[in-house]
């Protein structure tokens, strides 16, 4: 699915709109410029943002000498049709002085943070923590990445999760003996967002039912726990495989899990990595259907120990004309939630494509 106009621009008696360009992920406002009709029709036509240039009289594409193209995901044009918002996802720094914006001063937190962790990695203050990661490497940064993603989870586990589908009922059950364990104050809130797949308006109408077991029958308490790739790009026509690994130390024994792609992907696939089962697969999946669950129980438990750890890789056919990143809505995602025991050996982890484990960073669940 291309670009869309939501209403026609009013442009200006020079024939001209202002034009801003903010991060599709932050919203930090990273550059203004101008557009007169065609650069906006080349936009349009392209993903690829085109401005009119006042200076020089001329069209130009952003990135055209630098490289740092601006692949714009979304049009929105203001309440008086006379401004236009391009939501884009920068190759590189916006502005010419090497800048991720071309406004100096940090805008949002995620900026903020960004300057003060760039100001540790160049001052290394003896007191700060954030130097002794720095010295540390990759893989402390890692697993702090790890840590903090404890932190967030710690007030809210994800105890299910759906594979995007419309038409067909999914339960998650255990083993007999085996559950998780709703602690006393804790709520279950279910949180949801739907993919309609169709050319007509969908009303969702969720149900949910929850079960209870008679805590004296429990022998084996289980962990929820989550993999997700990260970082991947899938440019528009292309069928595309990613792939990352992951060490975990041994003792992971995994129930259930069930993998959540939107409606591109072709393929998810885990295997083992390393040890005597080294690329032997414990998962395949079509990765997304609307016709039957994806879930996959495992009696007996699989053991991670069999191995140094796990490799995730994800496929995807983009039969559309735009570039799909990890996001909602029209992207994508490649994720794996599930169960496992004991606590101290249940981990999450988030991986980017490629062979480096080191640069996995995992957790033990909550």
């Amino acid at each position: 699915m291309g670009l869309t106009l939501p209403r026609e621009v009013n442009f200006d008696d020079l024939g001209l709109a202002v034009a801003v360009a903010q991060d599709h992920v932050d919203g930090t406002v990273l550059m203004v410029a101008f557009m007169n009709q065609e650069a906006l029709s080349l936009t349009l036509a392209t993903g690829e943002a085109h401005f009119w240039s006042r200076s020089r009289q001329r069209l130009w594409r952003k990135g055209e000498t630098s490289g740092a193209v601006l692949h714009v995901t979304q049009i929105q044009v203001d309440c008086d049709s006379d401004a236009i918002l391009l939501s884009v996802r920068p190759d590189g720094p916006t502005c010419h002085l090497g800048r991720r914006s071309c406004f100096a001063e940090p805008a949002v937190l995620v900026d903020q943070l960004q300057a003060t962790l760039d100001d540790r990695r160049e001052q290394r203050p003896a007191a700060s923590y954030t130097t002794e990661l720095f010295q540390a490497g990759a893989p402390a940064i890692s697993r702090k990445i790890g840590e903090e993603a404890t932190d967030i989870l710690a007030g809210g586990s994800v105890l299910f999760a759906s594979t995007t589908q419309v038409k067909v009922d999914e339960w998650q059950s255990f083993p007999p003996g085996m559950g998780y364990e709703v602690k006393d104050g804790f709520q279950v809130v279910a949180h949801m967002h739907y993919l309609n797949t169709t050319g007509q308006t969908v009303t969702p109408t969720p149900r949910y039912e929850w079960y209870t077991i008679d805590p004296g029958t429990l022998t084996q308490q289980l962990y929820p726990f989550a993999w997700r790739l990260t970082n991947f790009t899938i440019p528009p026509h292309a069928t595309q495989t990613f792939t990352g690994a992951c060490d975990f130390p041994p003792g992971m024994h995994i129930v259930n899990m069930l993998p959540h792609m939107h409606q591109l992907g072709t393929g998810l696939d885990l295997s083992f990595l390393g040890g005597a089962f080294d690329g032997m697969p414990f998962l395949t999946s079509v990765g997304y259907s609307t016709e039957q669950t994806l879930q996959r129980d495992y009696t007996p438990a699989v053991d991670l120990s069999q191995g140094d750890g796990m490799t995730m890789s994800c496929t995807w056919d983009n039969v559309t004309d735009q570039t799909i990143v990890e996001g909602t809505g029209m992207n994508e995602m490649c994720m794996i939630f599930g169960y496992g025991w004991p606590a101290s050996a249940t981990y999450s982890a988030q991986l980017s494509p490629g062979d480096n484990t080191k640069a996995c960073g995992w957790t033990v669940a909550p």
